[in-house]
């Protein structure tokens, strides 16, 4: 019994040693069925800091033959839910670009409008994405929520100016037809652009 004391302790010491880990956040609590949970005080950190961590803690359990141990809490889950959604990102992201083109193309019925239209629509994201790479940030749930959210609001954007720049483009030249349809759209564009914006 005092063996097995002794392996608990060094163990409990092995974890509080891992970057990630601030300390405890409480005595071990004893479950009457005899399971042990010890809680853990997580240093400031996103989940990207996190997943690791928490593979190590486990690693580290398995290591001293505790193979039935997990690592387990809200923040656990947090991080490993954000994870998933994170790792599904780009699928999600190339399967919304397709169907809006898909959409583009059919609603505006013409190729070269819908793959315009999506062009345009894909550019934000790709600046938001590509400043977070170019300066070594991660992309978080919320920067890839605000992604999301940009790219939602301008293809309502593109759509209604592309429509009405194909209605205007049967009466008028290209260069009036687009400067109507700028016209008309202008109110529009400018109130959901500075929702943009305020992102």
């Amino acid at each position: 019994l005092e063996f097995r004391r002794v392996l608990f302790r060094s163990l409990l010491a092995a974890v509080r040693e891992l970057y990630g880990v601030a300390g405890f956040a409480g005595p071990v609590q004893r479950a009457a069925d005899g399971t042990l949970a010890a809680p853990l005080l997580l240093a400031p950190g996103g989940s990207a800091r996190r997943i690791p961590l928490y593979a190590e803690v486990e690693a580290l359990l398995h290591g001293f033959g505790h193979d039935d141990v997990l690592v387990a809490g809200p923040s656990v889950q947090i991080a490993r839910d954000s994870d998933r959604l994170l790792q599904s990102l780009g699928g999600s992201l190339l399967l919304s670009c397709l169907l809006l083109a898909l959409g583009m193309v059919l609603g505006l019925r013409s190729l070269g409008l819908g793959l315009l239209g999506i062009t345009a629509n894909l550019l934000p994201a790709l600046w938001l994405y590509g400043a977070l790479g170019w300066l070594g940030r991660p992309v978080s749930v919320a920067t890839a929520m605000i992604g999301c959210t940009m790219l939602g609001l301008i293809v309502d954007n593109a759509l209604h100016l592309l429509h009405q720049y194909r209605l205007e483009r049967g009466r008028r030249s290209a260069r009036g037809a687009l400067r109507l349809a700028f016209a008309d759209r202008k109110s529009t564009r400018l109130n959901s652009s500075h929702l943009v914006i305020s992102y």
